[in-house]
């Protein structure tokens, strides 16, 4: 596999799209938090330039603990996906159908992920996949598109975990 099929794979998708999501409601709750520092500045009656410091450095004091929450949020997304790309090569290509399905609370609510048998030679191993999928805006791949379908996926041994990486 190359470094490109990885980056159209749902996987790294996925994760591409969780980012942007964790990012674009970064700035919506940035964007409006300042525009209520600016209206408390305005309704205090006094359109000094004092009013408008102390209410910017109350919304900078509470905009750097969002930074500290959806940074955390965001660079975990990313290394996740940076880890798969960069590790990809050391995992072994499997095909697998997408017939058992969870829902996994702990990743956004109500994602979905799949547990999948591998064929491991002489044994079969059920592994968990990453919950990439929903019926909801909250992720860029449908259940629909994808449910009983066979797939090609990577197996990382280490973590247990199967990737997947698109419909065959």
């Amino acid at each position: 596999m190359t470094k490109e099929e990885i980056k159209n794979s749902v996987e790294y998708k996925s994760s591409m799209f969780d980012a942007k999501y964790a990012l674009a409601v970064f700035g919506i709750i940035s964007f409006l938090g300042l525009l209520v520092a600016l209206a408390v500045a305005m309704a205090n009656g006094d359109l000094g330039l004092e009013a408008f410091k102390v209410s910017l450095i109350a919304w900078a004091i509470v905009e750097a603990f969002f930074v500290l929450a959806f940074g955390s949020v965001l660079l975990y997304i990313l290394n996740k996906a940076h880890g798969f790309l960069k590790n990809y090569e050391k995992y072994k290509p499997y095909e697998a159908t997408l017939d058992n399905p969870s829902t996994s609370y702990a990743f956004r609510a109500s994602a979905v992920y799949y547990t999948v048998a591998i064929d491991l030679g002489t044994t079969s191993k059920e592994v968990k996949a990453e919950p990439c999928f929903s019926s909801s805006m909250f992720t860029k791949f449908d259940i629909k598109d994808f449910n009983n379908k066979k797939v090609l996926g990577l197996y990382d041994e280490k973590k247990e975990r199967f990737y997947i990486i698109r419909v065959i």
